[in-house]
């Protein structure tokens, strides 16, 4: 049973990496799309969502991560 649980914790890491590096592109693309310059370039001098999302993505994942740990610890206490 102990593997079954290192895995699930394992798998839970691999898929918050996974969101936060959707969030980033996610960003990206809408940095890319919503910010035109004047001249026809794509972007923006301040990344706002590029930057913004993965660090809204990376908090809710932290915090996922230690409730999942959180929940672990007491079940092993019991």
């Amino acid at each position: 049973m102990k593997n079954k649980k290192s895995k699930n914790i394992l798998v839970q890491i691999l898929i918050s990496v996974l969101v936060v590096a959707l969030a980033f592109i996610a960003g990206v693309f809408i940095d890319g799309n919503i910010f035109t310059g004047t001249d026809g370039v794509k972007g923006h001098g301040m990344p706002i969502f590029t930057l913004v999302l993965p660090a809204i993505a990376l908090t809710i994942c932290i915090i996922r991560l230690i409730i999942i740990i959180i929940k672990n610890i007491s079940r092993r206490n019991k």
